[in-house]
């Protein structure tokens, strides 16, 4: 009787699976597409793009992250893809938000001059704390940004 069991049971767990969705199998190796997100189109330009973003005045420098690490750079990525940057732009921006690779006129002997990142025009990542210094928002500045901008990365915006 027990060999029975044994021989049928495989048959009846694919009977019973068989009745089921997909997405309601628990097995690790099934992706659920209820839990998968499609990554939004981007915008066409990188205008459209840092227009369709709100103007953010920063009032709190402390929790600037010169040196992102590798999870806040993964989750720039992310936030920045949400926002709908143009593809071609995310990797640029990214190399752009380490302290190394701003421009000379943002460092001083001790980091970051905070007197020129104050007269800067920002753009907030929406549902992230990273800010975008776009171009078009300071071309009157002296001296300018240069495309693409920068990208800072912050523990909080408050």
């Amino acid at each position: 009787m027990i060999w029975k069991i044994i021989l049928l049971l495989p048959c009846f767990t694919v009977l019973v699976n068989a009745g089921c969705e997909r997405s309601s199998l628990n097995t690790p190796n099934s992706p659920n597409p209820q839990t998968q997100t499609v990554d939004p189109i981007p915008y066409e330009t990188y205008d459209q793009w840092a227009n369709s973003l709100p103007a953010y005045n920063v009032t709190d420098w402390t929790s600037l992250k010169p040196t992102p690490r590798d999870d806040d750079r993964r989750a720039t990525r992310k936030a920045l893809v949400k926002s709908r940057c143009p593809r071609r732009l995310v990797t640029p921006l990214l190399e752009k938000s380490a302290i190394q690779n701003w421009p000379a006129y943002l460092k001083n002997d001790t980091g970051y001059d905070i007197t020129v990142l104050r007269n800067l025009n920002f753009r907030r990542i929406p549902n992230a704390p990273i800010l975008i210094v776009a171009p078009l928002d300071n071309l009157s500045k002296d001296p300018s940004v240069d495309p693409p901008g920068l990208i800072f990365v912050l523990e909080r915006l408050l």
